[in-house]
C-alpha cells in the first residue's frame, strides 16, 4: 500500500507527467561507460527525453531524510554515461533527485555541473 501510493505521488509530480508524456523514456536503464580510463557501470532509475530535445535522469531515493549533497557525484557519473550513449551534449541534460517518502523532487543539475566526475570516479576507485 505505501509503494503504491509513492508510485501515485511520483506519477502526479511533475517530473512523472513530463516522464508519461516523453517520446522515449528508460526505466532500470544499465550502463558501462569509460571516465578516466575507468569503466564504470550502473543503473539509472529513469532517464527519458523531454519535448525540446533534451533528457532529464530521476534517481528515487527512500531516505529518511533530504540530503541531496550525498548524491551529486553519483548523478554527475550517470550524466556523463547519458551523454555519451545518447550523444547529448551534458548541458542538456537535467539531474533530479525523487525523494519517495516525501514526494518531492529535487533539481541538483548545477551542482552536478561543479564536479570533476574524473576525480570523482578516481576517490570512489580508492574507497573515498
Amino acid at each position: 500500500e505505501i509503494c503504491e501510493k509513492m508510485a501515485y505521488t511520483f506519477k502526479e509530480n511533475k517530473l512523472g507527467k513530463e516522464a508519461a508524456a516523453s517520446s522515449w523514456h528508460k526505466a532500470e536503464y544499465s550502463f558501462r561507460s569509460t571516465v578516466a580510463s575507468y569503466i564504470i557501470k550502473g543503473t539509472i532509475d529513469l532517464v527519458f527525453k523531454n519535448n525540446d530535445g533534451s533528457f532529464t535522469i530521476v534517481d528515487y531515493k527512500t531516505n529518511q531524510t533530504i540530503e541531496p549533497s550525498l548524491y551529486y557525484s553519483q548523478l554527475a557519473c550517470y550524466r556523463e554515461a547519458v551523454s555519451s550513449m545518447l550523444g547529448c551534449d551534458t548541458g542538456k541534460i537535467r539531474c533530479y533527485l525523487y525523494y519517495l517518502r516525501f514526494g518531492e523532487a529535487v533539481d541538483i543539475t548545477k551542482d552536478c555541473d561543479a564536479v570533476d566526475v574524473s576525480e570523482a570516479v578516481k576517490r570512489a576507485d580508492k574507497g573515498e
